[in-house]
């Protein structure tokens, strides 16, 4: 071959001068492909696990880099088979999930490979991957509160793709990490916990960069039935690309136009059956790669730059966006070493591992003010069953003993105790009230019976405020007091408070607000970004 020709073949790698060596900076991205990564919780580790510095002095790999102006840029010693798209290769991805379990099986659908090839993980019937990541503890805090069901959605921007030599140089504080490790692991071994904790559970061993926005909307089934919005009323919306004006592929009239009917309600996401103030959806956003947005990136024309402007800054500033994983251990030379890190990886993605909540389909047919998938149908409604226990020191009329007895009333019903002839008496009876307004007050009244009068006398009362549970009272009155108690049983789901939320939950802040990922650092966002 002539001169010419080979500089063709090896474009767009090359073998560098020392000068340019020397004198250009290293390929986007170059630290990532060395820093090691957590499977349990689904993010990369600040430590380098591969010397990301190192190059051959007097003859390194140089690339043309055609996304940033064909600036020549050099490859590190862990890093080979580099390549830059010749424009971003978008993916989008929209799902739906009906249990944590199910939308945490998929979150890590960015690994391409087996990350449990070579873990002692066989037949381990455990949530493992992602099961500490923030998409867990955001769904796992909504399940809690509400039967929920999430919608994923996902675009990927690669611009570059690399892959990792078989021997990679390792750098030297993982070196020596890993030569002061104890010959024979135990459990308890403090020095195998913190290597894990330093450099994580794997390496990578080849990827993409770029950039990714991905969101993961929790839907409170039962609010959004009382709101009269369903889940596949979310889910079509959703679908279209309406996620609180996000059009998802949508030319930006036709996105603007379909927000009506059912969608302007998800859009609103307002929630007008019980007052909540943070509506029948909460989102958990991460975007990474790329310069931070600096506002709202949707469908309005005012923000569509933005988004451009974050787009093109992937090609300076990328994150890993696709990856494959191999095991820590196998970067360890020695047997014995190799073998006691392979357990201890091994155990503590066990230990980490969370047990599947299996998802029955529930039927509630025939249950009062209960839907058949188990969602309230009025909102504020609960059980109620009330105990008056016991009077003290109650007084009648002039000498005489009192003739004493209860009245109660709650949400239009009215129950009375049996009157007894006593300083003190036992009353010891229960109501069952059944369903409820919860928003209704529980008022109870003492009465001593007086047979020569018309009427009997007061002796006075107190009224309560229901609070979901159990709650045990003592009443003062004009002579003497009484005691009583009940129980509120609210029907499963919409569950805190006094039945349905009237303020809102103490939910992690990422399921609040959106949370901006790029590298270490964090940016709020606004709840919103665009899928193109």
């Amino acid at each position: 071959f002539t001169a010419g020709v080979w500089i063709f073949i090896l474009k767009p790698q090359m073998c560098g001068t020392p000068e340019e060596c020397a004198n250009c900076s290293f390929v986007p991205g170059y630290k990532l492909a060395g820093m090691g990564y957590d499977i349990v919780t689904l993010r990369q580790k600040r430590a380098s696990v591969f010397d990301v510095n190192s190059y051959l002095a007097n003859s390194c790999m140089v690339c043309v880099n055609p996304l940033m102006g064909g600036e020549l840029q050099k490859l590190p010693l862990h890093m080979k088979d580099w390549r830059a798209e010749s424009d971003c290769k978008r993916k989008t991805l929209s799902s739906y999930y009906y249990s944590v379990s199910s939308l945490v099986d998929d979150i890590a659908f960015f690994i391409e490979n087996d990350w449990k090839a070579g873990l002692k993980l066989e037949n381990v019937d455990l949530q493992l991957a992602g099961s500490k990541s923030k998409v867990y503890g955001f769904a796992s805090s909504h399940s809690n509160a509400d039967k929920s069901s999430f919608s994923f959605q996902q675009l990927t921007c690669s611009v570059y793709s690399f892959s990792v030599p078989s021997k990679p140089p390792l750098s030297l504080d993982f070196q020596r990490r890993i030569a002061s490790l104890p010959h024979h692991y135990t459990y308890n071994s403090e020095a195998y916990k913190d290597i894990i904790d330093t450099y994580g559970t794997h390496y990578i061993s080849d990827g993409g960069l770029g950039g990714m926005m991905k969101r993961v909307t929790a839907i409170r089934t039962c609010l959004a039935t009382l709101n009269k919005v369903f889940v596949s009323d979310v889910e079509t919306c959703l679908g279209m690309g309406l996620d609180l004006d996000i059009p998802v592929g949508l030319p930006i009239d036709l996105g603007l136009n379909l927000l009506g009917g059912q969608c302007s309600k998800v859009a609103t996401n307002s929630d007008s059956a019980t007052g909540y103030s943070m509506g029948f959806l909460s989102h958990h956003t991460e975007v990474n790669g790329g310069k931070a947005l600096n506002g709202v990136a949707s469908m309005r024309i005012a923000n569509i730059d933005i988004f451009l402007k974050w787009m093109k800054s992937l090609n300076e500033f990328p994150e890993m966006v696709s990856f494959s994983l191999q095991p820590l251990y196998q970067l360890v030379d020695d047997n014995q070493t190799s073998a006691d890190l392979q357990t201890a990886i091994s155990q503590y993605v066990i230990d980490k591992g969370i047990k599947r909540k299996r998802t029955e389909n529930q039927t509630c047919r025939g249950s009062p003010n209960l839907s058949a998938d188990c969602c309230p149908l009025l909102a504020g409604r609960g059980k109620l069953t009330v105990f008056v226990d016991r009077g003290f020191s109650l007084r009648g009329d002039g000498m005489a003993e009192p003739e004493g007895y209860v009245k109660l009333w709650c949400s239009g019903q009215h129950r009375q105790t049996r009157w007894i002839t006593t300083y003190d008496p036992l009353w010891h009876t229960h109501f069952n009230f059944g369903y409820v307004n919860t928003h209704s007050s529980l008022e109870l009244q003492v009465w001593d019976k007086d047979p020569g009068e018309r009427d009997d006398n007061l002796q006075g009362g107190c009224s309560v405020n229901l609070e979901q549970g159990s709650h045990g009272h003592s009443c003062e009155l004009s002579n003497g007091s009484f005691t009583f108690s009940y129980t509120l049983t609210c029907d499963k789901h919409l569950t805190e408070g006094n039945v349905v939320p009237s303020h809102p939950l103490a939910v992690p802040d990422d399921a609040v607000r959106s949370s901006h990922v790029m590298g270490n650092r964090t940016y709020l966002l606004h709840n919103k970004f665009l899928f193109l």
